[in-house]
């Protein structure tokens, strides 16, 4: 039996992943990204019309700290999928909400590139945290928007959380979460899809 591992299970991930958004402008994918103050890190994070969060379980992994990570990732993403090795699958299907997409991951060849099977899409998230969301911007970040609104000359001595509520309460939902992604995107420059150099990970 060939056994899943975290670190195989990403690199086929990510080369699928960018070759899923291979002419999609404006699209970054993240490592270990961190989901504000949930105290949760996504495996995988997809930014661009979508906030997107992976999170991978390889056969060798424990699913021990999973139903503390749904939660953070319940709070900011508008899509998640759990890549999965055959292990940890039924415990997954029980233990993941409903809308969560679900990809198996099986290591039919032993050569430590997973087929990646895709068992359930994801449905959009109606549970999100709009604080949340917005705590994945820096305090500075914050701050530009609320000035680019007019809504920041009362504010110089305001702490983050502060300013999270200001922004939340003055613009529309839509409006909120399309600065946090156009912010994080622009934040992860480096890690826009480059599609003029050649395919490494």
């Amino acid at each position: 039996m060939h056994f899943t591992r975290d670190k195989t299970i990403r690199k086929s991930l990510i080369k699928q992943l960018r070759n899923t958004y291979n002419r999609t402008h404006d699209t970054v994918i993240i490592s270990e990204f961190s989901l504000s103050n949930t105290g949760t890190r996504a495996d995988i994070a997809v930014i661009n019309g979508v906030l997107h969060g992976y999170e991978l379980k390889g056969d060798l992994d424990t699913l021990a700290r999973l139903s503390g990570q749904i939660d953070g990732y319940n709070a900011v993403f508008d899509k998640v999928t759990i890549v999965v090795g055959k292990k940890h699958l039924l415990h997954t299907i029980q233990a993941v909400p409903d809308w969560w997409g679900i990809v198996l991951a099986k290591d039919v060849t032993g050569k430590g590139e997973p087929l990646l099977i895709e068992l359930r899409q994801p449905s959009e998230n109606i549970h999100q945290d709009l604080e949340a969301v917005v705590s994945l911007l820096w305090k500075n970040e914050i701050v530009e928007i609320l000035k680019q609104e007019a809504l920041y000359k009362t504010l110089t001595n305001s702490v983050k959380d502060e300013l999270v509520k200001v922004l939340i309460a003055n613009l529309s939902i839509i409006d909120v979460k399309d600065y946090v992604r156009q912010y994080l995107i622009n934040r992860n420059q480096s890690s826009l899809i480059n599609w003029s150099t050649t395919l490494q990970i």
